[in-house]
């Protein structure tokens, strides 16, 4: 088990509730928004570099799954930098979602595209259609599939249904 997996499950952040992971995302976001490639790269460097990042986008990415409108799949995610290139597959399930580093030995889809590119979409400040149009990812497998992938996440905080003293 990494250190970051190992921190994340002894601090309850797997089953934290929805609205902590969301304040993560919008910091991430927040900090990477206007910032250009080489600034998201500076950016991952000041923050420990893209392994600790990567990991923990996909460790916290099934708390971001909406499973009102997740679609069963498996997702295979290619994330290259200068370095590094970084496999994980995602299995989305009756609205539970799975993420491993790896290659699964089948996809639904098979996603790639550098960690800036990535890092962008996770935080909504990128269209994935979009990005897929100006040949920012490349898709290989159900296009259709692809093209809902970032809409099975939250955009925005879920509601709250209490308060808080």
């Amino acid at each position: 088990m990494s250190p970051y997996r190992a921190r994340i499950e002894k601090e309850g952040r797997m089953v934290s509730t929805s609205t902590m992971v969301t304040d993560e995302r919008k910091w991430l976001a927040g900090s990477l928004d206007g910032l250009d490639d080489d600034g998201i790269t500076a950016f991952v460097a000041l923050m420990g570099g893209a392994d600790p990042l990567v990991e923990l986008v996909f460790l916290l990415m099934p708390q971001e799954l909406n499973p009102e409108v997740a679609e069963d799949g498996v997702i295979a995610w290619t994330i290259s930098t200068p370095d590094r290139t970084f496999s994980y597959w995602t299995e989305i399930s009756e609205g539970t979602l799975t993420a491993e580093e790896g290659e699964p030995v089948t996809s639904r889809v098979h996603l790639s595209m550098t960690l800036p590119v990535f890092l962008r979409l996770v935080t909504d400040l990128q269209d994935a259609v979009k990005a897929f149009a100006e040949q920012e990812v490349r898709v290989h497998g159900d296009l259709l599939y692809a093209m809902r992938v970032q809409g099975m996440f939250r955009a925005t905080p879920p509601t709250a249904t209490g308060t808080i003293a």
